[in-house]
């Protein structure tokens, strides 16, 4: 039988530890060289106003493909989306059409200061081919085809006496929630203001004929516009082409749609439970939420959609050359660059 010493048995268990120490330190090599050798998948989160959920995935597929990100998109109105992301709900990138959205009223401490408009769009009338079983609305759209483009003043308050007499449905969407119906609603207002010399006509008319119909979003409304249970909604010139519908063009002093008559919009207003909200340009923006958990991708994401504007055009929309910016902090450098570079200019603060 072999004896081992005192001294002997101390060696083998100190050789024993080094072995296990040893071992270790390799697995904990192994760990850490993976850690950060292996890149991280990241799957950058997109909120888009659900009326450009096209033109959101559109900039995620090209810039998916070029620089192998993933990402997800949620949809919904920018009103409803700000309100989210201010209690907390996780985003990288914001799509807007409502510049209060991206302001410090919705995003509060979410609000990073910043945003860039990129595009221009208007509010017109949808209707699809369910109008034929409402006679009414057949004689709306009669007389305005007959008379596209040269209808005078009197010819548009007898379209606006008709739109909101109660003989049609007019779907508005939720202003609290969806830009596109409050802007539905300051739309009335201009008309009365323009047409018939009274800011509050055609809002009072509709609500006391019960002639609108409120939906949560806009997007909502096309499905009962499609079967007939409206015969008209108030959505952007943008949605209406993706979605193949037919529309009635407003002029520009009440389609909110020129940049250039910014002044003149802000003369209407809608009070919701966030403030008084003022007319302007549709416009749509992006920005990166603070509590981005991937600010570098969402920035350079960002900075793709400036640098590729001109694929709203597809959609119906004007792309802004350059894309304007709007900040009221400092700017992330890589923001910064699109002023540097030329792709952007500053619009003023936020």
């Amino acid at each position: 039988m072999l004896f081992i010493t005192g001294k002997v048995k101390a060696q083998m268990v100190r050789r024993y530890w080094i072995i296990v120490a040893v071992v270790v330190v390799i697995l904990v090599g192994v760990v850490v060289y993976q850690t950060t050798t292996t890149p991280k998948q990241v799957t950058l989160l997109v909120y888009s106003a659900d009326a450009y959920v096209g033109e959101a995935n559109a900039f995620i597929k090209n810039f998916s493909s070029s620089e192998g990100v993933s990402a997800s998109l949620k949809s919904a109105g920018s009103f409803a989306l700000a309100q989210q992301i201010a209690q907390g709900s996780p985003c990288d990138v914001f799509f807007s059409i409502a510049r209060p959205a991206i302001q410090k009223q919705y995003l509060r401490s979410q609000f990073p200061g910043w945003a860039v408009a990129i595009a221009s769009d208007q509010v017109v009338i949808a209707y699809s081919n369910s109008i034929a079983s409402n006679s009414e609305a057949n004689t709306i759209i009669t007389n305005y085809n007959t008379l596209k483009g040269k209808l005078n003043m009197l010819q548009w308050k007898l379209l606006f006496d008709q739109l909101t007499s109660g003989a049609v449905k007019v779907g508005i969407a939720n202003p609290a929630t969806d830009p596109a119906g409050l802007r539905g609603w300051l739309v009335l207002e201009a008309a009365g203001y323009v047409y018939a010399g009274n800011q509050s006509y055609y809002v009072e008319r509709i609500i006391s004929s019960n002639g609108n119909v409120t939906g949560e979003h806009a997007a909502n409304l096309v499905a009962p516009l499609e079967t007939g249970e409206i015969q008209f909604l108030f959505i952007y010139r943008s949605f209406a082409i993706s979605h193949k519908l037919n529309f009635i063009a407003l002029e520009n002093k009440i389609n909110f749609g020129d940049l250039s008559m910014d002044s003149f919009y802000s003369k209407f207003t809608y009070k919701l439970a966030t403030g008084i909200q003022k007319g302007g340009p549709t416009v749509l923006y992006v920005t990166v939420p603070l509590n981005s958990e991937n600010k570098d991708i969402a920035y350079r994401f960002v900075v793709y959609v400036a640098k590729h504007a001109q694929i709203l055009r597809s959609f119906g929309m004007i792309p802004l050359n350059p894309v304007i910016i709007y900040n009221s902090t400092a700017l992330p450098a890589q923001i910064q660059q699109l002023l540097n570079d030329g792709t952007a200019k500053i619009g003023g603060n936020l």
